[in-house]
């Protein structure tokens, strides 16, 4: 689990520095967070880092070369629809992104079983379908619909929350019932 959580650090520090005139900082930042925290997963093709990767590279470069507030403003937005494609993506693909980290702590005889694979793709689309909706509230507070804080930093964060937790919980209560139905006389 801590190591999915280091895969967002570089996403959190952007958004911690994304108004427009800490933009750059904010992707530079979130690139040195990602080679320093996550360079094995770099090394080990984690679709997160290297997502993250490419991103960040290409937010520098339009950051740099484009136009610093129009960029600056719809980063939210993308930045929620790639997180979005990445995780809903890696299911569509049949590998969810979570498998990359939840092999590193399950035993290696259960890494192949139903109950592991069914726990990687729904927290995976979980996670996607945050994102995605963590895009829509940032498009509406660029449309003016809501406010500030509710839509750019209240909801989206509740919805991290609530992933959080659901990541933590929800492979526990699924195997218990998943065992519990298999195992019934």
């Amino acid at each position: 689990m801590l190591d999915i959580l280091r895969g967002f650090v570089p996403w959190i520090l952007y958004f911690v520095f994304s108004d427009p005139d800490k933009a750059r900082l904010g992707a530079g930042l979130a690139l040195g967070a990602l080679v320093v925290l996550n360079w094995r997963g770099l090394i080990g093709r984690k679709i997160l880092d290297l997502v993250t990767l490419v991103f960040f590279l290409a937010l520098v470069g339009a950051l740099s070369f484009g136009n610093t507030e129009l960029v600056a403003k719809y980063a939210f937005v993308a930045a929620g629809l790639v997180l979005s494609l990445t995780a809903l993506g890696s299911v569509a693909l049949g590998t969810p992104f979570t498998l990359q980290y939840a092999r590193e702590s399950v035993p290696e005889e259960h890494q192949n079983s139903p109950i592991f694979w069914t726990i990687n793709k729904v927290i995976s689309s979980f996670w996607g379908v945050i994102f995605l909706l963590q895009s829509v509230f940032a498009l509406l507070y660029l449309d003016h619909i809501g406010s500030a804080t509710l839509m750019n930093e209240i909801l989206p964060n509740v919805l991290t929350v609530v992933a959080v937790i659901f990541t933590t919980r929800f492979p526990e209560w699924y195997t218990s019932r998943a065992v519990k139905g298999i195992h019934k006389p």
